[in-house]
This record gives structure tokens, C-alpha cells and sequence, in this order.
């Protein structure tokens, strides 16, 4: 498998110099063929971005790549504008929940990771805009993936600065638990980054091909920070933005965070809607804002008056 399958990248901090490229034939017939390589990074068209849909041979081919290696870019899915205002709500709301726990000082020891902040933003405003709940182009590389799914996680992951390494990790287990093969992917998470993710300031690491693996032994998944020694590492360097489409059992973690900039990603769960998922609540005006198409992916959540809406908290 790793003889058919041809990978490419450098270490620099140019985006394009640190994309993930594979051939996708390689796997078909068992030989490279340099001239049919694709990036694992996608630029839409002018074309797709008017018509807000995926040509069915694109399509394909983010689906190919998604299945192939866990994970699948496009570098300008969302406006930059879009993503300013979003930065702009999300930093005030996790500012005000950080003072409420009582700052880095309070959730030390809580967090996953030193000085990584997980946090639950209120689903209202730019935050909730479809652009990023359910954006349209990550939608239909999920449904084609997955089929009919649901939504009822809307999350950010925030490195702070001096933020240390978190343990390498899957975010799901496989479907039936422990078992000798795995299964076609049951959940997906976009990631979307609220600044621009580099070497310099944290950008997540992650393991491609990780996805198929699948542990024997209750404590195998305690013993990936030996394991991945064995697997090539790929940092998500990611421009504003770009969204990242990933099989939630993909290895990966965060690192640290040297700079002085808060480095958040949004994280959204996706699932085959016959997978359950405990509900969150959403305000009556940001459901009324959504359209049909929407409101389906998210239709197993409660919807409540704005002034009864609560957030999720891990501590």
C-alpha cells in the first residue's frame, strides 16, 4: 500500500509547498503515474463558487481523496469576511466563558492538552451563519460520503499561546468497538480556522491513512504516541478561508502554540443520521434564519427562545 501510493511535501511555510499530494491511480493499478496526481487541497472555480455546487467530477475526487487518506481541503470555501466576523463574536463569547472558569489559572489540569481550551459558542449570529454550519460545499462531499446526516455539534478548539502538545488521538472509536476491520466512515467534522494556520503558530498535526486502522486490545489506542513513529505526519497548514472535511478517526493533535494569537479551528460533528447524538439547543431566531436544507441536518436538536439558549460545557 505505502509502494502505491506517492507522497509529496516540504516543510516551509508556503501553503502550496505544504500540501499533501497522492496519485489516484496508483491504487487501481498498482503503478504511480506522476501526470494524474491531485493535491489533497482543492481550489474552487469561479464557476462553483457562483453556483455554490461541486461538479460531479470534483466531487469524486474530494470524495477519493477524503476515503484515501481522512481528510480533504478546500483552501476558499468561505468568504474572508465571513470568517472576520465569526473570529470577531467567537473571541468575545470565549473570552467571557475563560473569565467565568477563572482564566488558564482555572482550567488547569482540565484541559486536553496544556492550554488547549475547548469550548461550546453560543449558536447565534455569524457563528451559526450557513456558510459555516453547513456549508455547502463540505455538505455534499458529506452526503455523497455519508448519506443522509445530522448535526448536533457546533465546537472551537483554541490554542493559547504557550499551549503544549496534546496526546496523539482519534476523536471517535470504530462503530462496533473493538474489531478486526474497518467500516465506511460514520462520522466527519469540518474543521474551519478563524486565523491563518501555520508552522509558526500551531497548525494541527495528523497522521493520513490512520482512519483504516482499527485496535484488536482495549488498550491499543493508549499506545498511538509509539505507534505513529511508524507513519508519516502531515501539519495542516491552512489559509483563511479554507475548510477541512476529516473522518473523525483520523489520528491527529494539536501542538504548541508559540505566538501571541489566540490559534482557533472550529470543529463541527457530522454523522450517518442513524448514529444517535445527545441534542443541543437552538435560538428560535437563528433556526428561523436557516433555510430547509439546513434545518434538516440539524432537525434532532431542540429549538428554544434566544433567552433560553444554554451552551455545552466541558468544565
Amino acid at each position: 500500500m505505502l509502494e502505491q501510493v506517492v507522497y509529496s511535501w516540504q516543510v516551509s511555510a508556503s501553503w502550496w509547498e505544504n500540501t499533501l499530494w497522492y496519485d489516484i491511480d496508483a491504487f487501481e493499478t498498482g503503478y504511480p503515474r506522476s501526470r494524474h496526481m491531485i493535491p489533497a487541497t482543492f481550489t474552487l472555480t469561479e464557476t462553483e463558487l457562483a453556483g455554490r455546487e461541486l461538479s460531479a467530477e470534483r466531487l469524486y475526487q474530494m470524495c477519493r481523496v477524503l476515503r484515501d487518506t481522512g481528510f480533504v481541503v478546500i483552501e476558499n470555501a468561505i468568504a474572508p469576511e465571513l470568517i472576520s466576523r465569526v473570529k470577531l463574536e467567537h473571541d468575545a463569547a470565549l473570552d467571557n466563558y475563560m473569565k467565568s472558569r477563572g482564566g488558564l489559572a482555572g482550567l488547569k489540569d482540565k484541559t486536553f492538552g496544556i492550554n488547549h481550551v475547548g469550548f461550546f459558542p453560543p449558536i447565534l449570529g455569524a457563528v451559526a451563519a450557513e456558510e459555516i454550519v453547513a456549508n455547502p460545499f463540505a455538505v455534499q462531499i458529506m452526503q455523497a460520503a455519508l448519506g443522509d446526516i445530522r448535526c448536533s455539534f457546533i465546537h472551537t478548539n483554541t490554542a493559547c499561546p504557550g499551549s503544549g502538545y496534546q496526546p496523539i488521538h482519534r476523536d471517535t472509536p470504530t462503530l462496533f468497538g473493538i474489531n478486526n476491520a474497518p467500516t465506511p466512515m460514520v462520522h466527519a467534522v469540518v474543521n474551519i480556522p478563524l486565523i491563518p494556520f501555520t508552522l509558526e503558530n500551531g497548525a494541527t498535526e495528523v497522521w493520513p491513512g490512520t482512519h483504516w486502522i482499527v485496535d484488536e486490545r482495549d488498550d491499543d489506542g493508549s499506545q498511538l504516541e509509539e505507534r505513529a513513529r511508524f507513519f508519516p505526519s502531515q501539519r495542516t497548514v491552512l489559509p483563511i478561508g479554507a475548510i477541512v472535511v476529516r473522518d473523525l478517526r483520523m489520528w491527529h493533535r494539536g501542538v504548541p502554540n508559540p505566538g501571541t494569537e489566540l490559534r482557533t479551528m472550529m470543529a463541527i460533528v457530522y454523522q450517518r443520521a442513524f448514529v444517535h447524538e445527545d441534542p443541543c439547543n437552538i435560538p428560535q431566531s437563528t433556526w428561523d434564519a436557516w433555510s430547509k436544507d439546513t434545518r434538516k441536518i440539524f432537525r434532532f436538536n431542540d429549538v428554544v427562545p434566544d433567552v433560553s439558549h444554554t451552551q455545552r460545557a466541558w468544565y
